[in-house]
């Protein structure tokens, strides 16, 4: 099945200050930032904005820039973990394989939900949401188009938990609602961060 591209929800590629106001947690191994929705965070065959360009702007010191330890969606926001060199890189590599990462996701409509995905499994969770029956606003693959009328997905990685370091608790970072989702939530009872 072929994603639809729709240009009007794409976001440019940040600038140097656009991605450091975007960090969320930065440590010597790792770095979470809030990915806006909008924006691949890889370059596709056709080239054109990704957030990927802007990581050289987050060396803050380091000879190189950090890599992606996973990936969101294109029109997923929040936290994205990234690795500050290649050793932690694959460390949190592992982490994610076996599931040692707690994420949570926020998703909306007539209803508010806090999801957590089992596996990183490709739009798993948009797939089970649509398959109960409530698909998840904004989702033009599995929705079957543009859901209430809304032009972006309603797909936000809220909270990530990554147990980096063996003596001590594991890092948690939460990402803050972005502003395509305000209105939804507070309908369901949000009243802020």
């Amino acid at each position: 099945m072929s994603e639809s591209l729709d240009r009007s929800t794409e976001v440019p590629e940040l600038t140097a200050d656009e991605i450091q106001a975007r960090v969320l947690y930065r440590d010597g191994l790792m770095l979470v930032i809030d990915k806006p929705a909008g924006l691949p965070v890889h370059r596709g065959p056709k080239g054109g904005a990704n957030l990927e360009s802007s990581f050289d702007a987050l060396r803050f010191g380091l000879p190189r820039p950090p890599v992606l330890a996973h990936r969101l969606d294109r029109d997923t926001s929040g936290c994205l973990v990234l690795g500050r060199h290649r050793k932690a890189t694959a460390s949190l590599g592992l982490l994610f394989k076996h599931g040692r990462i707690s994420k949570t996701y926020w998703a909306d409509g007539l209803t508010w939900l806090a999801l957590e995905p089992v596996t990183g499994r490709t739009h798993q969770l948009r797939v089970h949401c649509a398959e109960m029956g409530w698909p998840i606003v904004g989702d033009n693959i599995y929705g079957n188009g543009p859901r209430f009328g809304e032009p972006r997905l309603h797909l936000h990685s809220r909270e990530i938990v990554i147990p980096i370091s063996k003596n001590k608790d594991p890092v948690r970072v939460s990402a803050p609602a972005p502003a395509h989702l305000h209105d939804r939530l507070g309908a369901c009872g949000w009243s802020g961060e």
